[in-house]
């Protein structure tokens, strides 16, 4: 879970990508597209996780939900009025009433305020139990055993080579 994407000069994606991407919103069980084939940022912020399960467990198993959807250099817009940013939290909602692993990224206050379920899932302590967490720092994205409390890294790569989640 995280914020938006950020804004880079010159990094429009053609109609046929745009296309591409509509097309994966309507199919729930595509593949995550910056994942599925080389993205320098998604093989920099899941490099471990692509070592140690592969890109196609990976591809197949991971969900990015951005509270706002549009691209910007620099996050600021609380409460946006679009219906894409309540297609987002529905999608997180109903996520959360099953058994999915979250690892909030970016705007974890944001994330509370608009789902406030976060909150009680957040607090939780053990290990096992526990669904929803937090990177060590906000400014990297990194799932790394590094950026996640202790057993948490280990967590998730079991979850993804178990085919749990």
């Amino acid at each position: 879970m995280q914020l938006n994407p950020s804004f880079q000069e010159g990094s429009n994606p053609s109609d046929t990508e745009l296309q591409d991407l509509r097309e994966r919103l309507i199919d729930e069980h595509s593949t995550h597209v910056g994942l599925e084939r080389p993205n320098p940022w998604w093989d920099k912020t899941f490099r471990w996780l692509i070592d140690d399960v592969s890109r196609e467990v990976l591809s197949k198993n991971v969900c990015s939900v951005e509270l706002f959807a549009y691209p910007s250099s620099r996050y600021a817009h609380r409460k946006p009025n679009v219906p894409s940013s309540s297609y987002q939290l529905d999608i997180v909602r109903e996520a959360l009433r099953g058994e999915a692993l979250f690892i909030v990224t970016r705007g974890c206050h944001f994330w509370k305020s608009d789902v406030p379920e976060l909150e009680a899932l957040l607090q939780q302590t053990q290990l096992q139990k526990k669904r929803v967490f937090l990177t060590k720092n906000r400014q990297r994205a990194f799932i790394s055993p590094g950026n996640l409390d202790d057993g948490v890294y280990e967590k998730i790569r079991s979850a993804l080579k178990d085919g749990n989640r």
